[in-house]
This record gives structure tokens, C-alpha cells and sequence, in this order.
């Protein structure tokens, strides 16, 4: 190539940052995409635990109502009215509740848009490279 044909050096420079910067935009708009799966999955998967939490409060005032009217009349044989609503009661709430208390301490434990993440930390760390340690693909 001769020195004429070769072409200055800020327009190759203009050229790489052209294409630079439609690098990083496909970059955002891939991680805005891959973060929009994961939300839809996440959401897909945590309805399945709301819809367990609303079973778990419906399971406990249904089986209050109706054990609590069953088993108070034969506790109150021995503890009267009072004592065996209480006791019926009692057993019936803390069983719901720790149902309710399981499911969302497993919606709190889930990694919300994992990839996503990871996906934002590797892109931040090689941003952070120079250019001349970045792997060449």
C-alpha cells in the first residue's frame, strides 16, 4: 500500500469510534433484552410461590373454621369452651403460619435476574481494562 492510498489518521480514528459506539449499543440493548427474559422467567416462576402463599392463608382460616368447631367440642370435655377454641385455634395459625412463613422466605432467597448481573459485572470489568489487555476474538 502506498503512503497516498493510506488514508489520515483521524479518520481511522473516527472509524473505530463509529464502531465503538455501535458496539456498546448492541451491547446495552443485549443486556436490556437477556434482563427482560430473566425478569419474565422470574416472574413465571415466582407466581407459582404467590399463588402457594394465597393457598397457604386460605388453608388457615378454612381449617380454623372447621377444626376449631370440631375439635373445641370434644376439648371442651376437658378445657371447656374457651380453652378449646384457643388450643384448636392456636395449632391451626401457627401451622399456616409457618406454611407462609416457608414460602416467602424462599421468594426472599431467590437471585432476581441473575445473569443479568453477571452479565453487567463482566461488561464493567473489561470497560475498565485498557485496551491493550482486552482479549482479542
Amino acid at each position: 500500500m502506498t503512503p497516498e492510498a493510506k488514508p489520515p489518521p483521524d479518520n481511522r480514528l473516527s472509524a473505530l469510534a463509529g464502531q465503538l459506539t455501535g458496539n456498546v449499543t448492541r451491547l446495552v440493548s443485549e443486556h436490556l433484552a437477556l434482563a427482560r427474559v430473566e425478569f419474565k422467567d422470574a416472574l413465571r416462576e415466582s407466581s407459582s410461590d404467590f399463588a402457594q402463599l394465597l393457598g397457604a392463608a386460605l388453608f388457615v382460616f378454612i381449617g380454623y373454621g372447621f377444626l376449631c368447631a370440631a375439635l373445641s367440642a370434644v376439648l371442651a370435655r376437658w378445657l371447656g369452651v374457651a380453652g378449646s377454641l384457643g388450643v384448636v385455634g392456636g395449632i391451626h395459625v401457627l401451622a399456616g403460619g409457618l406454611w407462609a412463613w416457608v414460602r416467602v422466605r424462599r421468594l426472599q432467597e431467590r437471585e432476581w435476574l441473575k445473569d443479568s448481573t453477571q452479565a453487567l459485572q463482566q461488561t464493567a470489568e473489561l470497560l475498565e481494562k485498557p485496551v491493550h489487555q482486552l482479549p482479542h476474538g
